[in-house]
């Protein structure tokens, strides 16, 4: 099984997370996969992380 790990370091307190988006995909009530991941702070982007949908 391939796995990398990947971090996000945030300035607290001069940076916040406010929000974060993520892909997911379910086939016939099957487990959701996230494919993709996104995280938005007070200073900008970080991602997408995996495969973009």
């Amino acid at each position: 099984m391939w796995q990398e790990k990947l971090f996000v370091i945030i300035q607290y307190p001069h940076e916040v997370l406010t929000c974060g988006y993520y892909g997911s995909i379910t086939v016939d009530e099957g487990p959701v996969i996230i494919k993709s991941m996104t995280f938005y702070s007070s200073r900008g982007q970080y991602g997408p992380f995996g495969d973009e949908l």
